[in-house]
């Protein structure tokens, strides 16, 4: 399961901040989900919504959206963010639960798993568990859309045993005092794992925690969908939907499964 990923209450304070550094990244997979739903009438689910940054955009522009995440702090943030943009109901749209286990009594039209969190999933059970649990959530007819970093060969053969990463400073958002976080890295290769340690400095302290992650490959990923009765899928390298070529480095590709 990937709770110990975002236990930790500072993602709920930097998340945001975090993702303002990559706004043209979000902005480029957020065009991906907002074309694929058009036609999409009914309710739809995000998977591991966090603060938000693709949710409540949907939300405005129309779609019944509903979500759910792991992380307390992460909810926290997207309530705020969602009352600050004077949307009132957010609170019966939103859960704490994880991909694996996730319930909902109506099922929807489509689901959705943004900013590469399948890959926080870290055993192909987990895998497996998830995507036969968001299969079973589909109204007959719906789809998965999701973005995935498919692993690549060659930066996998030239990682280094540990990456440093650097420190970058955010802001708390009651406080207005810094805080300092970096990730620190290695790999399994036996396990096929990223085994990444986040770092926090708040006021002379230091918090520590792990952020695990699992990386994945084309045809992997198409045989978890086998697994999961997945029936037809296809596979971009861009949200306006160009064919997937996939070569020896690190791929973004973007996917639609349906039931």
């Amino acid at each position: 399961m990937p709770d110990t990923n975002y236990k930790s209450q500072w993602w709920g304070y930097i998340y945001d901040q975090m993702m303002e550094n990559s706004s043209d990244w979000v902005e480029y997979n957020r065009r991906f989900y907002q074309t694929n739903l058009k036609g999409v009438h009914g309710p739809v689910l995000e998977c591991a919504c966090g603060t938000g940054i693709f949710l409540l955009p949907l939300l405005r522009s129309g779609f019944d959206m509903y979500g759910f995440d792991i992380s307390p702090s992460m909810l926290a943030a997207l309530q705020k963010n969602a009352s600050a943009q004077g949307i009132e109901d957010i609170s019966d749209r939103i859960s704490i639960q994880d991909l694996e286990s996730f319930h909902y009594e109506q099922r929807f039209d489509a689901i959705l798993i943004p900013t590469n969190s399948f890959g926080m999933l870290v055993t192909q059970e987990a895998q497996i568990r998830a995507l036969r649990n968001i299969y079973d959530h589909l109204a007959p007819g719906g789809k998965l859309l999701l973005d995935l970093r498919l692993a690549g060969v060659r930066d996998l053969a030239e990682m280094p045993e540990t990456v440093e990463g650097n420190w970058y400073t955010w802001t708390h958002p009651v406080t207005g005092l810094p805080i300092r976080q970096r990730l620190v890295g290695r790999s399994d290769f036996n396990q096929q794992l990223i085994l990444d340690r986040c770092f926090i400095e708040y006021e002379g302290q230091i918090e520590e925690f792990p952020m695990t992650g699992r990386w994945i490959f084309k045809e992997e990923f198409q045989l978890l969908l086998r697994l999961a009765d997945f029936e037809h899928w296809k596979c971009f390298s861009t949200p306006k939907g160009d064919p997937l070529i996939v070569g020896r480095e690190e791929a973004l590709s973007y996917w639609i499964a349906g039931k």
